[in-house]
């Protein structure tokens, strides 16, 4: 478990838009699979080699959590940085997330 000192030293903000990223990459894994089950396809193609597998959900969740734990520890000496890159990742994986969206209901889901 990651220590009161290290989260004590990030910004609250910093901290919610890292909860907040994580949280919309486990939404995109959940929405690609409703898509992909209704006939859509993953257009990442580094994913769509695996995204039936169970490592699909191990690298939707670890891989966005070992960047948010990266970031988060950068912005104890960078916080409007990581702010600001936060904001962007939060920004993109929402898109992907209503990208999602709206191909689950073009596809009658």
């Amino acid at each position: 478990m990651i220590g009161k000192k290290f989260l004590g030293e990030v910004p609250e903000r910093v901290k919610d838009l890292a909860i907040v990223f994580v949280s919309l990459n486990v939404l995109d894994a959940t929405l690609t699979r409703m898509a992909i089950d209704l006939g859509s396809v993953e257009l990442n193609p580094i994913i769509s080699q695996f995204v039936h597998s169970p490592a699909f959900w191990a690298y939707k969740i670890i891989v966005p959590a070992g960047i948010a734990f990266g970031i988060l520890a950068a912005s104890r000496k960078f916080p409007k940085p990581a702010r600001r890159i936060l904001i962007g990742l939060v920004l993109g994986m929402a898109a992907v997330c209503v990208w999602n969206t709206v191909a689950i209901i073009s596809l009658g889901g």
